[in-house]
């Protein structure tokens, strides 16, 4: 099954972003009018969120949010066989090798980066990339919440280390912590917005 699941998302992928992108809007349209996934959570979450938004500004986010949505599967579709040169060009990260230098310079040997759950954060595993680029000794990692779908866990997992990181579930980051330690290895972490790892896992 998953060999069939990869190969299919594999093929998709080698497509140019723009015809990707043309995929989104089709997506969009069965997602949000047909399909109708989760319309009414969203609908409520929007209104919880933005209490002095009229309904014409509530409907327009939720449009938007819908478009976002369709674009985020497109895009993690193309990590599947995008190259390192097409996403240097499509994600900028700034100030790596100060970070990078701030670790050496501070006697510390791990770091955790804390990021906004905002954009695709699948691309944002490429950061481990810039990171081994600047400082090959180190290791990074990105710390996820595991899907309940065997084959699509393991899809994303290979999706989120094609660049280098290590992915590290979030009930095994304090042993990941650990790990490193031990081994002396300069490690640095993220994590996005709406993780918590727990130190009990």
């Amino acid at each position: 099954m998953y060999t069939l699941l990869y190969g299919f998302i594999w093929s998709l992928s080698k497509l140019p972003l723009k015809v990707l992108y043309a995929l989104s809007d089709i997506i969009f349209v069965l997602v949000y009018y047909i399909v109708r996934y989760r319309r009414h959570v969203v609908s409520e979450n929007l209104h919880s969120s933005f209490p002095e938004k009229n309904a014409t500004e509530l409907k327009q986010i939720e449009k938007e949010f819908y478009h976002f949505f369709s674009d985020y599967i497109v895009e993690t579709i193309k990590l599947c066989s995008i190259s390192e040169k097409e996403l240097t060009k499509r994600m900028e990260f700034c100030g790596v090798e100060q970070m990078i230098n701030k670790l050496r310079t501070s006697g510390k040997d791990f770091a955790f980066i804390y990021l906004a759950h905002y954009g695709n954060w699948e691309w944002i595993a490429s950061l481990a990339m810039h990171i081994h680029h600047v400082a090959p000794e180190m290791s990074a990692g990105q710390i996820y919440h595991p899907l309940r779908n065997k084959e699509f866990n393991k899809l994303f997992l290979h999706i989120r280390g094609r660049f280098g990181g290590d992915n590290v579930g979030m009930k095994e980051t304090l042993r990941y912590v650990i790990n490193k330690r031990k081994a002396q290895i300069p490690t640095i972490v993220g994590f996005i917005a709406d993780q918590g790892p727990k130190w009990n896992s």
